[in-house]
């Protein structure tokens, strides 16, 4: 199991985990803290060897009805993204 502060992956400066050998990644992203985490996307992981998608994702009970939060693997990084659900207002 791995833990990320995206606070911190938010700063510049901040360098994710570096694997450099194979990798492969499975289970849940579990979010701590969703509420804080702002519109954008967060490298948590960077591979230099092959990186394999066993099935990771991410833990629907823990994102927050005004969110889109999803994990992307490919080209050597995992990569968490967040925005905003749309609202749609309708005006008569």
């Amino acid at each position: 199991a791995l833990r990320f502060a995206t606070s911190a992956a938010a700063t510049s400066g901040y360098t994710p985990p570096h694997v450099e050998g194979d990798a492969v990644v499975d289970g849940l992203v579990r979010m701590a803290e969703p509420d804080a985490l702002q519109p954008g996307a967060y490298t948590l992981l960077t591979v230099e060897g092959q990186l394999t998608d066993a099935g990771l994702r991410v833990d629907p009970e823990t994102v927050p009805a005004d969110r889109r939060i999803s994990v992307l693997v490919a080209a050597g990084h995992v990569t968490l993204t967040c925005g905003l659900t749309e609202t749609l207002l309708l005006v008569r």
